[in-house]
């Protein structure tokens, strides 16, 4: 089993830390990108662990200098050939089988014609929305899929959303 663990952001230069990136709300575009470089170059400049940026969508979506921010950001990291942009499961599969550089393309997980299981994608007209009751709350769950709707939301435990 491996775990992927938050990391610990820190703003800059009050040194603030943060589990998740939007716990703190950068002033302008150039604070957001001081706030991304500073941490990226935490992990970078010493032992290379991988570097998550973990936030909810909202943030971006209600504060238009971090999202140009961040793609600025993202544009600036895709320029540098050591490093990638990878899921959670592709550096899993990185660290069960670590490899150079030069022999990245290795990795079954790592090659773009990887196929990644699943229902096609579709378009919104043609998606599924699924509506469940939140056991605890009695509240609607929204799910929208492309695949058919499971009978249970899917959950820890029945990731498949199979009758239990």
């Amino acid at each position: 089993m491996f775990l992927i663990f938050l990391i610990c952001l820190h703003t800059h230069p009050l040194f603030l830390s943060f589990s998740m990136a939007d716990e703190y709300l950068p002033t302008s575009k150039e604070d957001a990108l001081l706030y991304f470089r500073h941490n990226f170059n935490r992990h970078f400049q010493t032992n290379r662990a991988p570097f998550n940026i973990y936030l909810h969508g909202v943030w971006l979506l209600n504060n238009a200098h971090v999202l140009e921010a961040l793609k600025e950001f993202m544009d600036e990291l895709l320029q540098r050939p050591e490093v990638y942009f990878v899921t959670q499961m592709q550096a899993i599969e990185w660290m069960k089988r670590p490899q150079t550089l030069a022999n990245i393309g290795a990795l079954d997980a790592w090659k773009c014609n990887t196929h990644i299981p699943g229902p096609e994608t579709c378009s919104n007209s043609e998606a599924n929305a699924c509506v469940y009751t939140d056991p605890v709350t009695g509240n609607p769950i929204t799910m929208t899929t492309c695949a058919e709707c499971p009978p249970e939301f899917p959950w820890l435990g029945n990731t498949d959303g199979r009758v239990l």
